[in-house]
């Protein structure tokens, strides 16, 4: 699997739509031709989860496998408590 960090996340939503033919809100992982699959991850996400303090990165981790998108705003909310 390939995980790819955007910069900008508003007009990826639409990408990622048009190439998976899934409805935005659902979309996060695609697979390409051949089996190669690739998850779209947020810049932020890796620095939530693996926090040392592991109650923020533990309330940040549950939060984010309740998502079928990831939600930026939501995950910071979970990580502060």
């Amino acid at each position: 699997m390939i995980l790819l960090a955007p910069l900008a996340t508003p007009p990826l939503g639409a990408v990622m739509e048009r190439m998976s033919g899934a409805p935005a809100d659902i979309v996060s992982q695609l697979a390409a031709r051949g089996g190669v699959s690739w998850q779209v991850v947020p810049k932020v996400l890796p620095d939530l989860i693996n926090d040392p303090d592991s109650d923020k990165s533990q309330r940040a981790m549950v939060a984010m496998l309740r998502m079928k998108k990831i939600d930026i705003a939501e995950l910071k909310r979970a990580y502060a408590g």
